[in-house]
């Protein structure tokens, strides 16, 4: 899973791609027709048949294309993910935990997408719950996402 946010409604397309630096064409690349509604946004890389290999570090980018015909327009942020395999004893600590201790659990192993991954989850069964609105808000600003 990817996270991604927009800070206001866009009335332009939004570009993801994903790359492998050991190839030339993209792994993934779509876009999403506007409007674009503002908030965190998720995409599910299994929902375009990808699996990205373990051990290896990939690239993936957010572009809102402004002006079709002159790319360097585009705004453009972008960001690294590794596919890290999950040890037999991260595994263990997992075993029956609650979302809020999961994610916990995940921070400390410094695996802030599967953070960010539990929280939206999370929220998305108890929306009405604030403090893992604020949690994962914390999270995209530590990273300058907010």
């Amino acid at each position: 899973m990817l996270y991604w946010y927009l800070s206001g409604r866009s009335d332009y397309p939004i570009e993801i791609s994903v790359i492998d630096g050991n190839t030339v064409e993209p792994l993934l690349e779509f876009r999403i027709k506007p409007p674009v509604e503002m908030g965190v946004h998720t995409i599910r890389l299994a929902d375009y048949g990808l699996n990205l290999a373990p051990g290896r570090t990939f690239e993936w980018f957010v572009a809102l294309v402004s002006n079709e015909n002159v790319r360097s327009e585009d705004v453009v942020s972008g960001a690294a993910i590794m596919h890290v395999a999950e040890s037999r004893s991260l595994t263990a600590r997992l075993a029956g935990v609650e979302p809020e201790e999961r994610a916990r659990i995940f921070a400390e192993e410094g695996l802030w997408y599967d953070v960010v991954d539990t929280l939206s989850e999370a929220i998305r069964r108890t929306p009405e719950n604030l403090s893992l609105r604020a949690w994962r808000a914390d999270l995209m600003e530590q990273v300058s996402l907010f």
